[in-house]
């Protein structure tokens, strides 16, 4: 992987994270509610389970690439079926 290509993952990576979704008002709702403490818990409940799905997620991604062999190149994509 480049630079170039990091970097733009880490800003999609970023803006994903800045962009205010449920977690975003679970956190908030949890700090007006209860105070920093189980606030502070809530994001990091949900930055763990983020951490796990996308582990999971590229585990398997990678398992399928190496059992799938060459079935997702372009080529073999835009050939027709035999």
């Amino acid at each position: 992987m480049t630079l170039a290509v990091i970097s733009t993952c880490a800003l999609a990576l970023f803006l994903a994270a800045v962009t205010p979704g449920p977690a975003m008002f679970a956190v908030i709702s949890t700090s007006i509610s209860r105070g920093v403490g189980p606030a502070l818990a809530c994001g990091f409940g949900i930055a763990l389970s983020d951490m796990v799905l996308v582990s999971v997620h590229l585990l398997a991604s990678r398992s399928l690439h190496r059992r799938s062999a060459g079935c997702f190149l372009p080529s073999n994509m835009l050939a027709p079926a035999i």
